[in-house]
């Protein structure tokens, strides 16, 4: 197919890109508001978050601990209390130059929207839905056979290269004018994804992805 007949996508990172903060460490926050007994992991959270910054933990050794929080909880309460939450996000956290651009190209008709996450996938489903994307790829969390949330993983953490890898098994990249794809995300974490695509967009990035931004010519949106 030629090129200039195929569709192109949009592949739209979460957590500080679309919105103004973790959503993972809201929804964390926001169960333990009224979760209080949930407090007594919050020390070593901290902890690792504190050795995580230097190097000395991983990212899934982290969110394991951050699952421990919500371990048990059943799937449908986590769902009622992210769609909770999710409203006051796009209300009160929503990007809005970075938002204002996807529905602007999407409703073009020219792009597939892709949202494309670390996060759990539980509720980055719900993010998803609320934006019209044509697929969503996130971190999977065990439930067990009661439907209730166990501080696991199933599969990889989707981050770095994960994330395209994820991304090859849901789409076909042929299908697609890549060339004029766009990617946005605010880590240097997700090089590639933006190297993917021939517009990348850094989204309030950091002394490092600034200065690879500026450097390789990628739009900047603050």
């Amino acid at each position: 197919m030629n090129s200039s007949k195929k569709k192109r996508l949009i592949l739209l990172d979460i957590d500080d890109t679309l919105f103004r903060c973790d959503t993972f460490v809201a929804l964390i926050k926001h169960y333990l508001s009224d979760n209080f007994f949930k407090l007594i992991f919050l020390p070593r959270l901290i902890f690792l978050a504190a050795l995580f910054k230097l190097g000395a933990v991983t990212n899934v050794t982290l969110k394991k601990s951050a699952l421990m929080i919500l371990s048990g909880e059943k799937r449908a309460a986590l769902v009622k209390r992210a769609n909770r939450l999710i409203d006051k996000l796009f209300s009160k956290k929503l990007n809005r130059a970075v938002s204002e651009a996807v529905r602007k190209m999407a409703a073009s008709g020219l792009y597939d929207i892709i949202v494309i996450s670390a996060s759990p996938a539980f509720y980055i489903d719900l993010i998803g839905r609320r934006i019209n994307a044509a697929h969503t790829i996130a971190t999977h969390i065990k439930f067990d056979e009661n439907d209730a949330l166990q501080a696991e993983l199933i599969g990889e953490n989707c981050k770095h290269e994960e994330k395209i890898t994820r991304l090859k098994q849901v789409i076909n990249l042929n299908d697609y004018d890549l060339h004029n794809s766009y990617a946005f995300s605010d880590s240097i974490t997700d090089l590639p994804m933006f190297e993917l695509v021939g517009r990348p967009v850094a989204v309030t990035p950091d002394f490092r992805l600034h200065s690879h931004a500026v450097q390789n010519g990628y739009l900047i949106i603050n």
